[in-house]
Parts: C-alpha cells; sequence; structure tokens
C-alpha cells in the first residue's frame, strides 16, 4: 500500500508497468515463441480478436483505436502491426494504475475510459467485418461487478476542500459506466441484429442489493487480490441462482454454422 501511495504521488500511477510489460511478454513468449509476436495475423484467423484502447490527446472527440488480429475491409487499422504485448499494455493502461504506452505517434490508455463495456462497438465491428447480413447467435457481456450509486455532488473546485474529490469519483464512475450500454443494446439487439426476435445477447455481472436500500453493495476494488476470495463466493452463487440463463448462453454459443 506505501508503494502504491509513493508511485501515485511521484508519478501519479500506482504500479510499475515495466512489470506488467515484462509478465505479458513472459506469456506470449511461452506460448508463441517470441515475446514480441505480432496481434495482427496475415492469413485471415478464424477467432478474430480485437481490443480497444484510447488515444489521450483527443479522449473526447474520437473513436476508440481498435488493435485487431484481422484486417477489417471497412476500416483501416490507425495503428498497424502492433505487437501483442503493447495492445495489452495499452488496453490495461488505466489512469491512476498504469501510465499511457507510446505507440507510434500516439499516447494511448485504457479503451475502458470510452468504452468500458464495449457492447455498441462490437456490433459495429460486427457489421463492418462481416457485413448487414451476418448471422449472429450470442453476444456474451461479462461485467465486473454492479457498482453501488454514486451521486453527483454540487460543482466546486475539482480537489478542493469544498468537494472533497467526491466531483472527480463521480465523473471518473459515469465516464467508466457499463450498465448504460447494457441498459441501451440489451433489448436493441435482441430485437433488431440479425435473426429479429430471437434472444442473442447475454450479460453476466455480479450485483449483491444492499438491504432495504435501492442501491447495491460495490464490490471490491479490482487490485485488491484479497477479494478475490469475495468474489468467488458471489459468482459461485450467481452461477446457480442463473443456471437456465446461462445455458441458454452456452446453447446459442453452441450453435453450428
Amino acid at each position: 500500500m506505501l508503494l502504491k501511495i509513493w508511485n501515485f504521488s511521484i508519478k501519479n500511477d500506482q504500479y510499475d508497468p515495466k512489470t506488467l510489460k515484462d509478465a505479458i511478454k513472459q506469456v506470449v513468449k511461452e506460448q508463441l515463441g517470441d515475446e514480441n509476436a505480432p496481434l495482427f495475423e496475415a492469413e485471415s484467423p478464424s477467432c478474430k480478436v480485437f481490443v480497444l484502447a484510447t488515444r489521450q490527446d483527443a479522449a473526447n472527440n474520437r473513436a476508440p483505436i481498435f488493435l485487431r488480429s484481422y484486417r477489417q475491409p471497412r476500416a483501416m487499422s490507425e495503428i498497424a502491426n502492433i505487437p501483442i504485448w503493447q495492445a495489452a499494455r495499452a488496453t490495461s493502461a488505466a489512469p491512476a494504475f498504469f501510465p499511457p504506452i507510446r505507440v507510434g505517434k500516439v499516447n494511448l490508455i485504457d479503451g475502458g475510459m470510452q468504452a468500458n463495456n464495449p457492447l455498441g462497438w462490437l456490433w459495429t465491428e460486427v457489421l463492418g467485418t462481416f457485413g448487414l447480413a451476418r448471422q449472429t447467435n450470442c453476444f456474451l457481456s461479462i461485467g465486473t461487478g454492479m457498482p453501488s450509486n454514486q451521486a453527483l455532488s454540487k460543482f466546486g473546485l475539482i480537489g478542493s476542500p469544498l468537494t472533497s474529490n467526491s466531483t472527480e469519483k463521480a465523473l471518473a464512475s459515469i465516464a467508466t459506466n457499463t450498465e448504460i450500454s447494457n441498459i441501451l443494446f440489451q433489448a436493441v439487439i435482441d430485437a433488431y441484429a440479425p435473426l429479429p426476435g430471437v434472444r442473442k445477447y447475454w450479460r453476466l455481472n455480479v450485483a449483491t442489493k444492499q438491504d432495504g436500500k435501492d442501491d447495491f453493495q460495490s464490490p471490491e476494488a479490482h487490485d485488491d487480490t484479497k477479494a478475490l476470495e469475495y468474489l468467488m463466493v458471489l459468482t459461485d452463487k450467481d452461477i446457480k441462482d442463473l443456471a437456465l440463463f446461462i445455458q441458454g448462453c452456452a446453447d446459442a454459443l453452441s450453435v453450428k454454422k
């Protein structure tokens, strides 16, 4: 904890990015034999993968940057030939946790700043890659826990005693909100995506209601390893409670073209 506070006070980031970079490179080398293996596959891969990153200099008026393992015929990649480790490092660069990473001519930060629930961007990518007639059987969205209510307090000077950092916390919570995308697209995808009127969208997100309140019990901090046991208990309970729901998702995933 003291190291995290020291790093944040000196560097504005809690963690050393080199540790993350080295760990990613090690995994890539173990799996592919080359720590600098490219994300892009020249031959069209059967399993297409993308991650999102955000341009630090233009987060307010540009779409997220797609880092793809495949060629998208309707959208040229802004950053080509990126190694897997750089893509993973970029999409993990959440402000206050890790610093941005310089790739080419831009600094990249976590795609979650623009698309923490990238459901809409996924649908757009399906349409751009496969066309309008592509049959899509399953969109599976997995959350990291339903957050508790976040009030937007009276605006004052950010960081001043008047706000006690509550304004910054509220704005950060809004910027990384995942439930708005879930609410917006859950009906739209089932109704209008190819195969209209057929269920195609599943969302799994652990949520614990607070007794007697219209609020949720906030999940533990994402970097708190001590919370893993608690999250596993909640997840096991959800799996049992949602068995039929999950089976429906599994059935959709197993449909053969």
